[in-house]
């Protein structure tokens, strides 16, 4: 059904394309480039059609190998490569994955390195200032440069971008670069080191810059600070389920040695120069990405996409991963689950690789742009990452001079912010120069509520490609663990076993930590409150083989109230632990773990939070008069077990109940102390963003004393339950009067998934429609009412003997996308239909092809 959908879909746009390029091919629609190249056979969208054939077997000379490789393509596209050394194996996965997601490669290092600007024109100023900004190009270039002395992940490095420049002549030489190049008139320039390591870096902005200290001293200046502490306290009040309870070591804190590039201070003076009036401080500073007047509706619409899935600000947690020993597991292999959620697009940001060389078995997902794999396992080891949440991004307000702002004071002396100058091309318009005033601490961001020194985890210089050249040779649990002690950013929880039994998680990675001062808001920049190292890696939050046989990481904090080390906050930003309690429960309870069980796991909807604000909802009504109406509501949520289905009439109400509740416990002070969303959108009272304060819900009703929103502004008194009965009223007629009577209320009818396509035509995206779960739930749906967020990549692996005459469990993947980002492929939405009910298919055996094989790529010298 789906295929025939897509097929007419595609006639139909094909039509409407056709009319639409007759009219625009000399170009004189506003803002529309002549599209007249579009028509040529050779290089025009026509070779949408060539490029989406699938694969035939041929012999490649003359390509950058020592020895040659080979590339086993199955019939959905996975390849499995084999090669007689590492270098060949690389080269050979450039070409395979550069064949199939060159645009998506592109866009990503233009993203990261600030260069959107020179092919979609103005529509990407702002993401371009941001990156500029943060200093990722700059950051990548010192990267590769370090990289000398580590010959060997060197090597594999340049052989993956001499598999991507190949790939590329051979698209130019055959007339079939994605569309969109065609469309935007410009060619991919050939693939560097450096843009590797920009891929790495924007992978790592996703993951860990926030700008949530902002948000805080907004909410303090408002609300004062004790209402903020306590409405956006450091731990969460609620249940927490943390994979390592101590007892904690407490070393002494470890030098950051690297520093972010353009940081180090400028000489210090005592007496400040006069202010020029020709070099004014610059504070045309960047704002939030976000999407401007585009050149073409090409550009706008893929700048659009960008600004979806590349949001500077991070507010809801990212990704499961869970481990089972062998005492819980059916057949006594040790078991994987990794559930990374992240922006959901066509294509996905993953793809799919099998890799056999003498010192390579490789089976798992890579991120396109990036060497051999990131999540996966090799013929010994299976890892899996979860956001670790720690604060990584401080923010300072710097203490300007008062008759000089190009200056100042820091450690007691005055020091002239030194100025990062750039040029940035403009597709369609004059370019535009940006000049970024950077600090001992950071470049200069202007945020809500004021300009703030970025210090980033992120912006400093690491080795991590290295640690993960390791990880991929690494023979048991200890030599894993030991590798990965020198990775630095993003903190990740990585979820681990071995073929020995061994499982557990470990979370390394940079641990700021400052002299003076609370991290989760805006630091003094004069020097007290600066960073003075980080945590020792025997330090980091840990645990190995627990005797539960389980361990559970969904972006909870990771310790207890007794770790004795700040390490974030629940705004910024540890989830609040509602799915790493559900998947706690699930897992206490079971004896005879499978991957099947395990895949129910992260398809699972239950929302842990719902069930306990329905509880006290019950507790609220007990005893009490009801409207009719209300009588309807209660018995249909007290009939309901918790789960967020697309059909459940309960979930629809219980969500919109909960958005209600929100909103008249805190309307009133939002209003009363002019708390301003449209300034800082952050701060709008939406529980899909804004989990604090669902929490704050759960936890005052067990206790009244601390429910100071309920009393308002006036002084007037409300009781809890008198707002939830309001509430429910609310939200009841809401439903009542959008949808119809309580029967045909749906979830699906408020939430829809949404797959966006990188291609820009919406025919091409898979939805939206009506989806299941929540921001809550372990089968995360993050963004309402349009989700476009949540698990990217479902893996379930075992691995190790078993126990007598017991079968090897099979190891599973999907991702909801496929291999192509071709929208005319067949292998262009493969896995759509497998990963929306909750299906997988078999992971390669590393180093074994899997069947059938459709094609066979052979690469000599």
């Amino acid at each position: 059904m789906r295929i025939a959908v897509r097929v007419a879909n595609t006639l139909a746009a094909l039509v409407v394309t056709a009319g639409v390029l007759t009219l625009c091919a000399v170009g004189d629609i506003p803002h529309l480039p002549p599209l007249g190249p579009a028509f040529n056979p050779s290089t025009g969208l026509w070779r949408l059609v060539a490029g989406a054939s699938l694969p035939v077997s041929t012999t490649l000379s003359n390509a950058p190998v020592h020895t040659g490789a080979t590339v086993a393509i199955s019939a959905t596209g996975i390849p499995t490569i084999t090669a007689s050394n590492d270098y060949d194996a690389m080269v050979a996965e450039g070409y395979v994955t550069a064949s199939n997601r060159l645009l998506e490669m592109d866009l990503q290092r233009r993203l990261a390195e600030g260069t959107l600007s020179a092919v979609l024109g103005s529509a990407s100023l702002k993401s371009d200032e941001l990156q500029l900004s943060l200093g990722l190009d700059a950051t990548a270039k010192a990267e590769w440069a370090s990289l000398a002395a580590h010959p060997y992940a060197r090597s594999l490095v340049l052989g993956y971008c001499a598999g991507v420049n190949m790939a590329i002549r051979h698209l130019e030489a055959t007339h079939t670069l994605p569309a969109a190049m065609t469309l935007l008139h410009y060619t991919p320039a050939p693939w560097t080191p450096v843009d590797t390591f920009l891929t790495q870096g924007d992978l790592t902005e996703e993951l860990d810059y926030t700008t949530t200290p902002a948000d805080l001293a907004l909410l303090q200046h408002h609300l004062g600070a004790a209402r903020t502490a306590a409405w956006f306290p450091t731990f969460a009040a609620t249940p927490q389920a943390p994979y390592d309870r101590g007892p904690y070591r407490h070393d002494p804190l470890v030098p950051i040695v690297n520093h972010a590039p353009n940081t180090a201070p400028t000489p210090a003076v005592t007496s400040v120069p006069a202010a020029s009036t020709t070099a004014p401080l610059a504070l045309s500073l960047p704002a939030r990405r976000g999407s401007v007047v585009a050149r073409s509706a090409v550009a706008h619409q893929i700048a659009a996409l960008i600004a979806l899935e590349t949001t500077s600000v991070r507010h809801f947690g990212e990704s499961n991963n869970w481990v089972v020993g062998p005492s819980r597991s059916a057949n006594g292999q040790a078991l994987l689950a990794n559930d990374p959620h992240l922006p959901q697009t066509l294509p996905s940001v993953w793809f799919e690789v099998s890799i056999h060389t003498p010192h390579l078995n490789l089976s798992g997902v890579e991120v396109p742009g990036l060497p051999g794999i990131l999540l996966g396992r090799n013929g010994h080891v299976a890892w899996g990452f979860t956001n670790t949440q720690n604060q990584a991004t401080l923010l300072y307000r710097e203490s300007l001079n008062p008759t000089n702002q190009r200056y100042y004071f820091w450690h007691h002396a005055w020091h002239a912010f030194r100025d990062v100058h750039y040029r940035i091309a403009v597709a369609g318009g004059p370019a535009v120069n940006y000049v970024v005033p950077t600090s001992v601490h950071g470049p200069l961001l202007a945020l809500p509520g004021g300009t703030y020194a970025v210090w980033w985890a992120g912006a400093i210089p690491n080795d991590d490609i290295v640690a993960l050249t390791n990880l991929w040779q690494a023979g048991n649990a200890r030599q894993l663990r030991s590798v990965l002690r020198s990775w630095k950013a993003p903190n990740q929880n990585m979820a681990y076993i071995d073929d020995h039994g061994n499982f557990g998680i470990v979370a390394n990675g940079l641990y700021p930590q400052v002299a003076h001062g609370d991290m989760a808001y805006p630091l003094v920049g004069t020097g007290a409150d600066d960073v003075i190292g980080t945590l020792n890696p025997a330090d980091v939050p840990s645990v190995a083989n627990p005797a539960q046989g389980f361990a559970v990481s969904a972006n909870q904090r990771p310790v207890t109230s007794a770790f004795p080390f700040p390490i974030g906050s629940v705004q910024n930003f540890y989830d609040a632990g509602y799915r790493a309690n559900t998947i706690t429960a699930r897992l206490t309870h079971a004896t005879n773990v499978t991957p099947a069980m395990m895949a129910s796991i992260e398809t699972d909807t239950t929302d842990h939070l719902a069930l306990v604000l329905r509880n006290e909802l019950l507790t609220t009504v007990a005893g009490r008069s009801l409207t009719s109406s209300q009588r309807a509501a209660v018995s249909l949520l007290r009939h309901w077990n918790g789960t967020m289905q697309v059909s459940s009439p309960a979930a629809a109400l219980y969500w919109t109940w909960m958005t209600d509740y929100v909103r008249e416990v805190f309307g009133p002070w939002w209003r009363a102390t002019h708390v301003s969303t449209v300034q800082d959108h952050n701060l709008a009272l939406n529980p899909a963003t804004n989990t604090a304060l669902t929490v704050d819900l759960q936890t005052w009703f067990a206790h009244p004393a601390a429910n100071s929103a309920f009393t308002l502004p006036s002084g007037a008194m409300r009781s809890p339950g008198s707002v939830l009965l309001t509430a429910l009223t609310e939200a009841t007629a809401h439903l009542t009067t959008t949808i119809g009577p309580m029967a045909t209320w749906r979830w699906g009818d408020l939430l829809r998934r949404e797959f966006p396509s990188l291609t820009t035509a919406p025919t091409w995206a898979y939805g939206p429609r009506p989806g299941s779960g929540d921001g809550f739930s372990p089968d995360a749906a993050n963004g309402f009412p349009i989700a476009n967020d949540g698990p990217s990549w479902r893996e379930i692996i075992a691995l190790g003997p078993t126990r007598s005459g017991a079968a090897p469990l099979t190891s599973t993947g999907v991702y909801p996308g496929g291999q192509s980002e071709n929208p005319l492929s067949p292998w262009y939405e493969t896995w759509v239909n497998e990963w929306w009910t909750g299906t997988t298919h078999p992971l390669p055996t590393p180093g074994v092809a899997v069947a059938p094989t459709i094609a066979t790529w052979r690469f000599q010298p």
